[in-house]
């Protein structure tokens, strides 16, 4: 049996997480970007609702990159005294510095701010120039987990690196994450037995229901305006029965 993590950046989608089976939520906002600091808001609407529910609350102030100005780390530490107060479990986050190693400094920085709460290194971790000394330190600077592909572009190519993280450094909880179903999680788990847990966001596209659509503008360069993404409780139900085992 493995944790079965879902990323989610709506209440319904926190919803249909929970009723699927899920272990735990990483609530974002934004995931169209890849995830960044949720609201309080949505973390106060989920755990009334939910509060037994483990929520990680990812810590990214803006999409893009993971090398962050002074300005940007004081807006993440802002944000991480704001959900610690709203009910936060743990937090999710990375920095990386320009040349791909881990941006000790600031790791320490908020994972001081986060503390007691447990810190996953998320996938900032992927784009890191050499996997095994980045691991090494993220032990060594208080981390609890790493979410990781194995810096390829799905978790299931990424098994090879993943199994060697898992059996280098046995003290870090690795959880696999990218591109992960119903279907490729029991390859992913059969290959991986000690592997830590899984991540994912389980979603499915829903039409929007906004009936007039201008033609000649959209709203940012990904456009939704014809759709939204959320967390299918069928899938997620599928993924929990693989996971626990």
């Amino acid at each position: 049996m493995v944790l079965l993590e879902i990323c989610i950046d709506s209440f319904p989608s926190a919803k249909n997480a929970f009723n699927g089976g899920a272990d735990r939520l990483e609530v974002c906002g934004a995931l169209a970007l890849g995830g960044l600091t949720p609201t309080s808001g949505l973390l106060k609407q989920i755990k009334a609702s939910f509060p037994e529910f483990p929520c990680f609350c990812m810590l990214r102030p803006r999409g893009g990159v993971f090398v962050y100005s002074k300005a940007e780390i004081e807006t993440l530490l802002r944000d991480c005294d704001e959900l610690k107060s709203a009910g936060a479990d743990g937090f999710v986050f990375g920095a990386l510095n320009s040349d791909g190693t881990l941006d000790v400094e600031t790791c320490k920085l908020v994972l001081a701010a986060c503390s007691p709460l447990p810190v996953t290194l998320h996938r900032a971790f992927d784009y890191c120039s050499d996997w095994k000394t980045s691991l090494a330190l993220a032990v060594e600077m208080g981390f609890k987990a790493v979410l990781s592909s194995g810096q390829r572009a799905t978790a299931v190519q990424g098994i090879d690196i993943l199994s060697q993280m898992i059996s280098a450094y046995p003290q870090i909880t690795v959880i696999a994450g990218s591109g992960i179903n119903p279907e490729n999680a029991k390859e992913i788990l059969r290959n991986l037995p000690l592997l830590g847990g899984i991540h994912g966001s389980a979603s499915v596209k829903i039409p929007s229901k906004f009936g007039y659509v201008a033609s000649d503008f959209r709203m940012g360069s990904n456009d939704y305006s014809d759709h939204t993404k959320e967390t299918c409780e069928h899938t997620v139900a599928k993924l929990a029965k693989a996971a626990h085992l």
